[in-house]
């Protein structure tokens, strides 16, 4: 059980900072080792929900930050081009943060019930954590490298945020950011430290550096980045008033976000929507139709749904998705590992989807209302 913990909560942990499909592949890699390491054959109830929660912990870590699922990058790209107004990287994890938190404690929970019978059954050898220690080695220099790069984009990408808090939003170090960075700092530090990895050398004698060109190229999900580039022009079109599509549909539920109606109706409409049409159609192209939509309706006059915070809530209703293997690609990818039934999957992530939806609803955007109110102050 503490194996399973420790081994999610690392998947959640990288699943922050690298897309849910990388983290999926990378740990199903190490599952699926440690599963035959056991001797834990498919069929296994242990060796199904293991690699199963590789996805669900994955989708989960995505919520963290900015840059750990693309609707979470669309969502912000929205609202700063339709609202103009940024969304800060810590500020941000103030509602992520709790939001994986608790959806982690819930898929846990699920397991431990799923497997209560199972966990005395297995018992696990010492000798090989022992030895997979000894073929892992001491850290290399790129490691080391790397590790420090990933660390200094973390903190660089948390300053901004941080001094606001600290120092106030009118003193002049955070007013000197805000003008030379303004929403664009995510995006700089980025590559300004990927760019750090090709400059600094491992060793200098034999040209080695912790990253080249192939690997760069090779590494980058290209589909990805076109799909977020093709959302957030579409999602722009939706929320423009003079193409009127976004009004048009903010219109069809302003019945339910009038004035006086409980933000919570609409939003809760919302949520369910997004969870089921991303169990269908990719969860970017999910939120680039549903966050115009939403940002139409909170900005109308008279509506009591906040924008930015509905948004958020679409955006991480978007990693809640886990009922079927075509939901997100890290569904799909356990689905094909040959461990995983489709029963188990729809009747497992049900239970998600459906506390995840009760989660976006009354957690996410209750949090995200009080870190970024509207209109804004």
């Amino acid at each position: 059980w503490r194996l399973m913990v420790m081994f999610l909560v690392a998947v959640a942990m990288l699943s922050s900072i690298a897309s849910d499909t990388v983290s999926t592949v990378i740990f199903m890699a190490i599952g699926m080792g440690l599963l035959r390491a056991l001797n834990i054959s498919p069929g296994s109830r242990y060796g199904e929900m293991l690699i199963l929660s590789i996805a669900w912990a994955a989708l989960y870590g995505g919520m963290i930050t900015p840059a750990g699922s693309p609707p979470n990058l669309i969502g912000i790209g929205l609202v700063s081009d339709s609202l103009d107004y940024q969304i800060g990287f810590a500020r941000w994890m103030v509602v992520g943060l709790p939001m994986a938190v608790l959806g982690i404690l819930v898929m846990l929970t699920v397991i431990r019930f799923t497997l209560k019978d199972e966990f005395g059954k297995i018992n696990i050898d010492p000798e090989i954590i022992r030895k997979a220690r000894e073929e892992q080695g001491p850290m290399t220099r790129g490691e080391k490298i790397a590790g420090l790069g990933m660390g200094t984009a973390i903190t660089l990408w948390l300053t901004p945020d941080l001094v606001n808090v600290l120092l106030g939003s009118t003193h002049s170090v955070s007013l000197w950011i805000r003008a030379h960075f303004g929403g664009q700092n995510v995006a700089v530090v980025a590559l300004l430290v990927a760019a750090s990895m090709f400059l600094i050398p491992i060793d200098w004698k034999k040209k080695k550096f912790p990253l080249t060109w192939n690997q760069a190229a090779e590494g980058v999900e290209w589909g990805t980045l076109a799909l977020i580039a093709g959302a957030l022009g579409i999602g722009s079109a939706l929320a423009d008033p003079t193409v009127g599509l976004g009004n048009f549909f903010a219109s069809a539920l302003g019945n339910v976000a009038g004035p006086g109606i409980s933000p919570f109706i609409p939003l809760f409409v919302v949520v369910v929507f997004m969870v089921v049409m991303t169990s269908f159609i990719s969860n970017n192209a999910a939120i680039s139709i549903v966050a115009p939509i939403v940002i139409s309706i909170g900005s109308a006059p008279g509506s009591t749904l906040n924008p930015i915070a509905a948004v958020m809530a679409a955006a991480m209703a978007a990693s809640m998705s886990v009922i079927l293997p075509c939901s997100t690609p890290a569904t799909a990818i356990v689905f094909g590992s040959g461990y995983v039934r489709i029963l188990t999957m729809f009747k497992k992530g049900m239970i998600l989807a459906l506390t995840g939806i009760l989660m976006a609803t009354f957690v996410a955007y209750v949090i995200a209302d009080f870190v970024f109110p509207w209109p804004p102050p």
